[in-house]
């Protein structure tokens, strides 16, 4: 019985080998620029697999209606196309693992970008915070330094008041009908008594003035000027079988008081120096 001739190149069998060699080269060349978008190529290495698989079957049927050189000549062509497509699965495969990684990785640093993303809004909300603590702070510390300032005016005017001081003479005596006149002499030379209480334009004023002992006589200035001041008394007038009258007092001053000694008057308006001092610039009163 004659052998029976096969054409091992009919047009189904030339197509799928052509077929899968093209797919071959091509995945070659595309493989390597795999990306997550191009899942058919995947599904192009599994359809070469069937290719194979179908030329393998193909290549037994028809082991022994071909030459033996022709054989051997498709299987070496058929075993390099089988290594180059077991090649790509590894290139596939590598590639596969490398997007899966690179997806990890971007998905943790998406995570880390988010995470950095909301400490960033966190701090971005305190520093606003922060400054609206800041402008709060700012404008408490406004206010004190306002009234700081006011405090710094109040304190200079109060030093400015202690460094003045008041006066307050007082005078008496006991004899009945007795009338003790009280003088006063300013650092400007004008004299206060029962005349002249007051002077235009000067601090100071007879307060107090008794014409018919017993009785007392007050001068006072709120704000004393520096300078020297002069006390005296003048017996004015005294009643029949009167011989004499005794005046005493007190002055009173910012920093206390001190007693003006009693002195004896007998001669009728004959002043008597009862009290001398001055007044400096700081408000201190001594007595001479």
């Amino acid at each position: 019985m004659a052998r029976k001739e096969i054409n091992v190149f009919g047009a189904s069998f030339l197509d799928l080998l052509s077929g899968a060699l093209g797919a071959v080269i091509i995945l070659y060349v595309i493989v390597p620029k795999l990306t997550a978008e191009q899942s058919d190529i995947l599904e192009q290495v599994d359809q070469l697999n069937e290719d194979l698989t179908e030329i393998s079957t193909i290549l037994d049927e028809y082991r022994q209606s071909v030459p033996e050189a022709m054989y051997e000549e498709l299987m070496a062509q058929f075993q390099a196309m089988e290594d180059r497509i077991n090649d790509l699965q590894q290139q596939v495969q590598e590639v596969t693992t490398e997007l899966r990684e690179t997806r990890e990785e971007n998905e943790q640093l998406q995570e880390q970008v988010q995470a950095a993303q909301d400490e960033a809004d966190a701090l971005r909300e305190e520093l606003q915070q922060a400054s609206r603590e800041l402008e709060d702070a700012q404008q408490q510390l406004n206010e004190e330094n306002a009234g700081m300032a006011q405090l710094e005016e109040e304190l200079q005017a109060a030093r400015e008041q202690l460094a003045k001081t008041f006066l307050v003479i007082y005078i008496q005596w006991p004899e009945q009908g007795v009338d003790v006149d009280l003088h006063v002499t300013d650092p400007a030379g004008a004299e206060f008594f029962y005349a002249e209480a007051t002077h235009p334009g000067r601090p100071g004023e007879l307060s107090e003035d008794v014409v018919n002992g017993p009785g007392a006589e007050v001068w006072e200035i709120r704000e004393a000027e520096p300078g020297n001041y002069l006390v005296e008394a003048n017996l004015y007038s005294m009643p029949s079988g009167t011989s004499s009258s005794t005046a005493k007092g007190r002055i009173f001053f910012r920093d206390g008081s001190v007693p003006i000694e009693p002195t004896t008057m007998r001669r009728v308006g004959e002043k008597t120096v009862l009290l001398q001092f001055n007044v400096n610039d700081e408000g201190d009163v001594t007595f001479q």
